[in-house]
């Protein structure tokens, strides 16, 4: 599951799949290091970064952002998505104030007959967890 950009809101919500841009799939480069930084601002369309902690991704945003300037990208062209290995909702604005446009925060249970429980967990942890 994934939220989109604005985090702070999360008020959208999206599960599986995006539809294609521009007749084909959007690539995403996947890592932590700053060589995956590299090829995902020079080969990519996104980033995903995983299993990193909330309070590591601002310095990999800004190794990225940095990335972009050198090589003439505009930063705001990258998808930047996300899965915490310590992610709460109380981490939304301060991800979104980081550039974060996707926030990664489940896989699916292997039993199909699990994944309605697994939803509406996810659903009040980050959609709506005043409820």
């Amino acid at each position: 599951m994934s939220v989109p950009h604005r985090l702070k809101s999360a008020g959208r919500s999206q599960s599986g799949g995006k539809p294609l841009r521009g007749g084909r799939l959007p690539v995403m480069v996947g890592g932590n290091s700053d060589a995956a930084l590299h090829r995902a601002v020079t080969l990519a369309d996104g980033w995903y970064g995983f299993a990193i902690p909330a309070a590591d991704v601002p310095a990999r945003i800004a190794v990225l952002a940095g990335e972009c300037a050198r090589r003439g990208r505009a930063f705001d062209e990258l998808t930047v998505a996300v899965a915490l290995s310590d992610g709460t909702p109380d981490h939304l604005p301060a991800l979104d104030t980081a550039g974060v446009t996707e926030l990664v925060v489940g896989a699916p249970p292997p039993a199909p007959d699990a994944a309605a429980t697994w939803i509406a967990e996810l659903a009040r942890t980050w959609i709506h967890p005043e409820e």
